[in-house]
């Protein structure tokens, strides 16, 4: 699996990168998401304007 870092991005917002082959394979670029906690380590994105 591939590992990314999260950097600040402002006072309240962080950023990430994603690979590439997720943005390719799931077909993630312009999507938004919703954001969940799993477990204490895990969380889960949702895409939530998929169109198909």
């Amino acid at each position: 699996m591939p590992t990314t870092a999260i950097s600040k991005s402002g006072d309240r917002h962080y950023k990430t990168t994603v690979p590439l082959g997720f943005v390719e394979g799931f077909d993630l670029d312009g999507k938004r998401f919703e954001w969940s906690v799993k477990s204490g380590n895990t969380f889960e994105l949702r895409v939530v304007d998929d169109d198909d």
